[in-house]
């Protein structure tokens, strides 16, 4: 009867970990097969290494399961040569030092807390199903390491759920197997098995709706991006048209001006004259859209910024060499820049005087240099070394995702303010 039982233990724990294993694939590479494929293909594999666990021979199990998860990635689905065969290893020797990590672990409790399990098969399934939930609580850590997604949107509540639930599981499952140990029969050691599998489906959906979580609060976060975008060339092509009309009235007033020139060049001498030529071509040159750099989405805010301070009466500064940044992206750029003005422009926008905001993009051989500065009345609140908003409404995550973004361009975001200034700086490489 406990060969009986260990053996569905087996089939469970093989089926989590297949489970994952597909779930990886799909993650790292495509598919290339019907999804009913795939089902047998899955029941396929929990058999067969269910059936070598059973042998009990670790090396074995090792060898086997790292030839299944290669021949998965191989046959079914399109990958890249170069790496797909390291990161399959990578991924089950990972599992396989979970394991051992479990196996440790649950030992050393045994002999903290003094406990003795009469029955060689509870301490089995216990082994079989801690192991199990680490390697489900260590597969996402693995999988952002390798494609650097999974719970990066997460808040910090609900990055704290996918750390409490695996360390409740295993509490609960050693506390059960602990208090009914000796006082349970066949029927009984089923029902414990089932109950802690369940708990391992608990974890596998909570795992699931936190991955969801993070995805609607990363589109949530493209979304407000894009609206922002939205915005500024609502703003800009207003602004293109008040323009236009402005342009059509100075050029209906054009005669007017040339006698009112020519009227002062005879009555008030030069200086009169050139003071009226200098207006009229201080009003043609408002008409115009400033060209800052080559980026089209990074003058377009660049613009609409200036237009935003010139009205709130904040003095706006550039040092902006023609730098190539078209390596990054326009949702990318509207992130870094769109923030940082923001950022800037709410934190002098109330100074009673020396309300200036500056900004600098230089480039050093291969390194491109951003820096944006601003006066400020406060110093911002640091928590844990990292800035927390003042604004009434706002989250705090802008400065955050400006990080990771500039952190996807491997370049570093650094923090400096000294008395009433405020600076951000960016580094990155434009290889």
């Amino acid at each position: 009867m406990d060969q009986f039982i260990l053996i569905i233990g087996y089939l469970l724990s093989c089926s989590i970990l297949f489970y994952l294993v597909f779930n990886f694939m799909d993650k790292m590479y495509e598919r290339i097969w019907s999804k009913r494929i795939y089902l047998l293909t899955y029941i396929f594999c929990i058999i067969l290494l269910s059936a070598v666990n059973s042998l009990q021979i670790p090396l074995l199990n090792l060898i086997i399961s790292i030839l299944m998860v290669n021949a998965i990635g191989e046959i079914m689905y399109v990958t890249d040569k170069k790496w797909h065969t390291l990161y399959n290893i990578a991924f089950i020797l990972v599992a396989a030092f979970l394991e051992v990590v479990a196996i440790i672990g649950l030992n050393i409790l045994y002999k903290f807390f003094g406990v003795k399990f009469h029955q060689i098969i509870l301490i089995d399934v216990l082994n079989i199903m801690v192991s199990r939930i680490l390697m489900i609580f260590g597969y996402r850590i693995v999988l952002y390491f390798f494609k650097k997604t999974a719970f990066s949107d997460l808040e910090k509540r609900q990055g704290i759920l996918y750390f409490i639930l695996p360390v409740f599981s295993i509490i609960y499952t050693y506390t059960l197997l602990v208090l009914l140990e000796g006082n349970n029969g066949y029927n009984e050691n089923i029902l414990v098995l089932l109950s802690i599998f369940g708990l391992i489906i608990l974890n596998i959906f909570v795992m699931e709706v936190l991955e969801y979580i993070s995805k609607s609060n990363k589109m949530k976060n493209k979304l407000k991006l894009f609206e922002q975008q939205s915005a500024m060339q609502y703003r800009y092509y207003e602004n293109i048209e008040n323009k236009y009309i402005q342009s059509r009235k100075i050029l209906h007033d054009m005669k007017n001006h040339i006698q009112a020139i020519e009227s002062l060049y005879k009555t008030s001498g030069d200086n009169e004259a050139k003071k009226y030529t200098s207006e009229i071509f201080h009003m043609i040159d408002e008409l115009g859209y400033k060209k800052y750099i080559s980026n089209k989405i990074l003058n377009l805010i660049l613009n609409d910024k200036i237009q935003l301070a010139n009205q709130l009466g904040i003095e706006f500064k550039t040092d902006i060499d023609d730098v190539n940044l078209n390596f990054i992206t326009d949702f990318d750029m509207t992130t870094i820049f769109g923030n940082l003005l923001d950022n800037a422009i709410e934190a002098c926008k109330d100074l009673e005087n020396n309300k200036i905001v500056r900004v600098r993009i230089n480039q050093f051989h291969n390194f491109i240099i951003i820096n944006i500065a601003n006066t400020l009345n406060k110093h911002p609140n640091l928590h844990n070394g990292k800035l927390e908003t003042t604004k009434n409404g706002h989250s705090g995550i802008g400065l955050s995702n400006v990080r990771k973004t500039v952190e996807r361009y491997n370049g570093d975001l650094n923090i400096y303010f000294e008395g009433n200034r405020f600076e951000v700086n960016i580094n990155m490489s434009d290889k």
